[in-house]
């Protein structure tokens, strides 16, 4: 059957953050290759004799949460102020380097091509009405009718396929619509308000970002690198700079406020803000809404909600039980001990409790492309209800997943630099991981990252046709 159009996703691209000046550096980026990223949009914009060419940017795409801003806090979860937000993201628009992807996309739309431009977590700021309008100047204003920004908390369908960032689906970084519409509503005015039942609040991981991840990030650039980001890599981090304790401790005041967003069977959210259903009053929620005094919630009780009643009661009672490595319990035990140990003490002692919240990945399943996070495949299988594909982004893995029934999830990847844990930490055999983990270690401490980074681009293919329906769908590594 013919082709009517050809569609291209790609997501978390993380556009944003300084390069450095010295090449051997990093900067404050996660990604570092953007003409790789422009010669791609380049390639499409040549392809125009094939078909109509469709590229979709599945959120994530400018990184508001990499870029330093001048004043007592250089680091914010959400820039609101319109002004500073378009500020922002002309900065990055036009900064040496970054400024190819957007000629690229300029000319992309010049030779005709359709442009769909999502929300993530980490570029809520484009839905701002200042920085919209911005982004169509940016790319040359007669392009604009060949734009369309999806920033309502929808999702994109074309033909028989469903495309959404897939933040919503975790609790860390779910967006309050409910709010962000209210202050885009005032922003086309030329209004702002005090009352802070308008004000929007940004999610969670945002939050952590800005105070725990950028803070720690200039010392040590794996931080926001190394994947997953979870209980291990917080552990590796106390081993590394017990002084780090200090920021932490803001991780788990933060992480309160996730617990009540994450969805329900159905797939619709538990709460309001959330486009869904009534929440009920409990201490996290007052916590959340900064009703609650921080204090009120302790690191342990903090670690209740973390690993469940059952495993966290074992842990406070009397600790994991013996030879027990690899349980959630275990590894919230690891990292607790972490967290109140003496400035003091080995790092031979730190490493062996680093050890004990390894086990908590699955090494295997984390570089499996038929394998996915629960959390996304639940909430594709209810979508697939209606849709024979489902198209996250989010995690920055590609995956190509079978939901049954004919209907298949697939994720976009990311054109962002990552790390993963050396498999050889997962060792049997103790001494085999602590020395492997010793040596991961003093590569962190000194930033000897090249070795460990990978940069594996990818996007999603769908060819649609004539009657709407997609006749291919591939998940594609982009070869140089």
């Amino acid at each position: 059957m013919p082709t009517k159009m050809r569609v291209f996703v790609i997501s978390d691209l993380h556009i944003g953050g300084e390069f450095s000046d010295d090449p051997a550096q990093r900067g404050f980026r996660i990604m570092s290759r953007p003409e790789r990223l422009a010669g791609f949009i380049e390639e499409l914009a040549d392809r125009a004799h094939e078909c109509p060419i469709e590229l979709v940017i599945n959120g994530d795409f400018i990184d508001f949460l990499a870029e330093c801003h001048e004043g007592k806090q250089p680091w914010v979860p959400f820039v609101e102020d319109a002004n500073e937000a378009t500020a922002t993201f002309r900065r990055v628009a036009y900064r040496d380097r970054d400024s190819a992807v957007f000629d690229a996309l300029g000319n992309f739309l010049a030779k005709g091509h359709a442009l769909v431009v999502l929300l993530g977590n980490h570029d809520v700021e484009l839905a701002l009405p200042g920085v919209r309008v911005a982004f169509e100047e940016r790319l040359a204003q007669q392009t604009s009718s060949r734009i369309r920004f999806i920033y309502d908390g929808e999702a994109y369908r074309v033909g028989d396929a469903l495309i959404e960032h897939g933040n919503r689906y975790d609790p860390f970084n779910v967006v309050d619509h409910d709010r962000l519409r209210r202050l885009r509503s005032l922003q086309s005015r030329g209004q702002c308000s005090a009352n802070s039942e308008l004000q929007f609040v940004a999610p969670a991981g945002s939050r952590l970002v800005a105070k725990v991840i950028n803070p720690i990030k200039s010392l040590y650039s794996f931080i926001d690198l190394l994947k997953p980001e979870s209980e291990p890599l917080i552990a590796l981090l106390l081993a590394l700079e017990p002084s780090t304790r200090l920021q932490i401790r803001e991780l788990f005041k933060i992480l309160p406020s996730a617990f009540f967003h994450g969805q329900r069977v159905s797939g619709f959210p538990r709460r309001a803000g959330d486009i869904a259903s009534i929440m009920t009053a409990d201490p996290v929620r007052r916590y959340a809404d900064g009703r609650l005094d921080s204090e009120d919630l302790s690191l342990h009780e903090v670690m209740v909600r973390t690993v469940g009643h059952d495993a966290a009661r074992e842990l406070l009672d009397s600790g994991p039980r013996p030879g027990d490595i690899g349980s959630r319990s275990d590894a919230a035990f690891g990292l607790a001990r972490l967290m109140v140990m003496d400035d003091r003490s080995s790092v031979e002692a730190r490493l062996r409790l680093v050890r004990k919240t390894l086990g908590v990945l699955d090494w295997r399943e984390r570089f499996a492309s038929g394998v996915e996070a629960d959390r996304y495949t639940s909430a594709a299988r209810v979508l697939a209800r209606n849709y024979r594909y489902v198209i996250f982004g989010h995690t920055h893995d590609a995956k190509r997943v079978s939901l049954g029934n004919g209907a298949e999830y697939l994720n976009s990847g990311t054109w962002s630099d990552k790390m993963y844990f050396p498999a050889e930490l997962s060792s049997d055999h103790e001494e085999i991981a602590l020395a492997a983990l010793r040596y991961f270690l003093e590569d962190l401490r000194a930033n000897r990252l090249q070795s460990y980074i990978r940069f594996e681009p990818t996007y999603v293919r769908l060819d649609i046709s004539d009657d709407d329906r997609v006749v291919r769908a591939d998940v594609v590594k982009h070869e140089q």
